[in-house]
């Protein structure tokens, strides 16, 4: 959570959101817009009330706090 940043996360990155019952990752989508406390993601098997057993992609917006880790598998 911030420790390792080299750079804003930008559209296109792959995050993902633990979860702590399960004491691992969870989830996992695509950034589309990081904002100053907000991000716009991109997600599979979700749905409009955030469940994790969803119907489809969506486009959502997240508070950042709930994002555990950011990667760009492209630009290393």
């Amino acid at each position: 959570r911030g420790k390792f940043i080299k750079q804003l996360p930008q559209a296109g990155d792959v995050f993902l959101i633990r979860y702590e019952r399960l004491m691992r990752p969870a989830h996992i989508g695509f950034v589309d817009e990081w904002q100053n406390t907000w991000v716009i993601t991109v997600e599979g098997n979700t749905n409009d009330d955030g469940s994790r057993e969803g119907d489809g992609v969506y486009r959502k917006r997240r508070v950042q706090r709930q994002i555990w880790a950011v990667g760009n598998f492209i630009d290393f």
